[in-house]
């Protein structure tokens, strides 16, 4: 039985193929077997081994006639291979009976627990599609899960609920990709092209592990990258990179200076673009005192530097003795100026 068709000429033409299958007899052999693949592998396992639901082509010579049959049944002897047998047959086994029977037993077994909650085993299908549901429920709480398959791939869901919280978590597989969500699909893992991508509930990409490292994503735009690189100038040098795209303004390591506060405070902070006032661009900044352990700072200009506990700034004038008389005394002298910023000497003239 099948009422999804509208149109009577594809009905009869559907029917037409159903009844060209199922007029072909069904018949079934089982065969001894010299395994010669096992017996001897070295030799013939390339070309004499066997599996389950291969083809086999029979040849009667009597009628003049062959047909191709699968290998059903498999029964092995391991201590002695030439015992093997297989069982053959022209049309293998449906699903269908198996599937009535299982619902049967399912029906029966809900009958006798129907009492203070509602328990549901059931599998359902159709010519495109196999679904299998299991679910208890009481009061305000449901555990259930859902497998489907069609032949686009393969979905499984479990959800549990209890009052108005829920938690979920899908597995999709497809032949493009792999993919795991969580809490009502909210975001989601997807494996696709030999990576793995994380998106959000819009289907925007939010980050991406692959072989050059870990790539980051905002509103489906790439920010920057973590990952290995090698020195432009010698391949052989190696190293772990930090890479920030053109596109974006900034890079930081940052610190949440307590539980209630609104963010994060950025301690050290590249500024590709500025930020505000205080963040010009392309410039390092920090938020917390710069301890060199008695390092050097090396090649270095200074600009309105500063001294812990103040410093001088100002121009100081004098004079200094370049030759003395006989008597010890002053005989000419010369006029200097030294002019100070902030403790550090800007200009000297002597």
């Amino acid at each position: 039985r099948d009422e999804r068709y509208t149109d009577p000429q594809s009905l009869l033409d559907d029917g037409v193929v159903k009844l060209a299958n199922m007029a072909e007899p069904e018949q079934s052999y089982t065969c001894k077997v010299i395994d010669l693949a096992k017996a001897q592998p070295e030799i013939y396992k390339k070309i004499l081994s066997y599996s389950l639901y291969d083809v086999v082509t029979l040849v009667d010579r009597n009628r003049s006639r062959k047909r191709n049959y699968r290998i059903v049944e498999i029964k092995e002897f391991p201590a002695n291979p030439l015992l093997n047998t297989v069982s053959l047959s022209s049309i293998a086994a449906k699903l269908t009976g198996k599937l009535t029977t299982i619902n049967n037993r399912i029906t029966e077994l809900n009958t006798q627990q129907l009492h203070d909650r509602t328990k549901v085993n059931e599998i359902k299908q159709d010519l495109d599609t196999t679904v299998l549901h299991v679910s208890e429920s009481w009061a305000s709480s449901v555990n259930e899960s859902l497998f489907t398959q069609t032949a686009e791939g393969l979905f499984l869901e479990v959800n549990k609920v209890v009052g108005t919280n829920r938690w979920s978590t899908l597995l999709q597989q497809s032949a493009e990709d792999v993919r795991i969500a969580w809490n009502n699909i909210s975001e989601y893992i997807k494996f696709e092209n030999a990576q793995l991508n994380i998106y959000n509930i819009s289907d925007k990409k939010l980050m991406s592990l692959n072989q050059h490292g870990q790539d980051f994503y905002y509103n489906d735009n790439e920010v920057g990258s973590v990952g290995t690189s090698s020195y432009l100038h010698d391949d052989n040098k190696r190293g772990l990179s930090f890479d920030l795209n053109s596109n974006s303004a900034y890079m930081t390591w940052a610190y949440m200076s307590s539980d209630d506060a609104e963010a994060f405070t950025m301690k050290l902070t590249y500024t590709a673009q500025k930020l505000s006032d205080d963040y010009e661009k392309d410039q390092l900044h920090t938020g917390c005192d710069l301890n060199l352990h008695n390092n050097y700072l090396r090649k270095a200009v200074l600009s309105d530097w500063k001294f812990e506990g103040g410093s001088i700034s100002g121009t100081f004038k004098g004079y200094y003795v370049t030759s003395f008389k006989s008597d010890g005394t002053a005989s000419s002298w010369k006029e200097f100026s030294l002019t100070f910023k902030n403790g550090i000497l800007q200009k000297a003239t002597w």
